[in-house]
């Protein structure tokens, strides 16, 4: 009977310990990143026809598998440290599968929903719908496939974050990837802040708090002050930027967590908005 009690002591303990251990590690996410969330509440092999991109042919029209996704491209951490401790989604991809996929994947319950936790920092996402046919059996067919993806945006995730895209499926809408996902590759996340499109903020020495902003189309930047005034701009190399069109060619260098401008004017920008 001792023995029969010592070790119902010892498994609730062991209860004990998971709880405690699992509690702590959910405070520390919340304390460095936040989460990123999809959704899908499609049936699978529901609702055909198959809508094939412009020029996308051969395409018998099954009914469809649908998964909703976030391609990360890519990231600028704000905690470089916790960021290199990060194992990201496979291919860089956070997915949720149709309801009733018969793979295994977790989609009993209906919607699906996909929570995938991410350090805090300055994300690009990619959001689509990929959509293949589901073939009743043909060994002489392949299902057409394709990926319905939005203009890729920028996203801050500060600590405690959600950013949900919710059950949002789209199809022959934005832009189609014929055969795939619309993702840009499957190899390490670049973390080094040469992504830096999106809204700043004047740090100072003058206007602190002000909003700016910069538009970035690969290489190529347009820069938009605190007052509205616009520059052209490129990339000198990794870490260093100059705006075209302002004193004759005024060059800023970015931080090494890309969350800081520098500029030669004594001036500086900021990815958060001062307190």
């Amino acid at each position: 009977m001792r023995i029969k009690y010592l070790s119902i002591g010892l498994i609730f303990g062991l209860f004990l310990i998971l709880a405690v251990t699992a509690q702590t590690d959910r405070e520390w996410q919340e304390a460095n990143g936040g989460w990123i969330v999809v959704k899908n509440s499609h049936q699978y092999n529901t609702n055909s026809p198959f809508q094939p991109c412009p020029g996308q042919e051969g395409c018998i029209g099954y009914p469809l598998h649908v998964e909703h996704g976030v391609c990360i491209n890519v990231v600028a951490f704000a905690d470089p440290d916790v960021g290199s401790k990060w194992t990201p989604p496979t291919d860089n991809i956070i997915l949720a599968f149709d309801c009733g996929y018969p793979s295994g994947w977790n989609t009993t319950s209906c919607p699906v929903v996909t929570e995938f936790w991410v350090p805090a920092g300055t994300y690009a996402l990619t959001e689509f719908t990929f959509v293949s046919e589901v073939n009743p059996g043909d060994p002489d067919y392949s299902p057409c496939t394709n990926a319905w993806s939005k203009p890729t945006s920028n996203a801050v995730i500060r600590p405690g974050d959600r950013i949900d895209f919710g059950e949002n499926i789209f199809i022959d809408s934005g832009t189609c990837t014929a055969g795939g996902y619309p993702c840009p590759g499957t190899g390490g996340l670049s973390g080094d802040g040469s992504n830096i499109g999106g809204t700043w903020y004047m740090g100072g020495p003058y206007n602190e708090g002000m909003p700016c902003q910069i538009i970035q189309d690969g290489d190529s930047l347009t820069f938009i002050n605190e007052n509205g005034q616009q520059s052209s701009g490129q990339f000198i190399d990794s870490s260093t930027i100059e705006a075209t069109d302002w004193e004759n060619g005024l060059q800023g260098v970015l931080s090494s967590d890309g969350n800081r401008i520098d500029w030669a004017n004594g001036s500086w920008w900021v990815r958060n908005e001062p307190e």
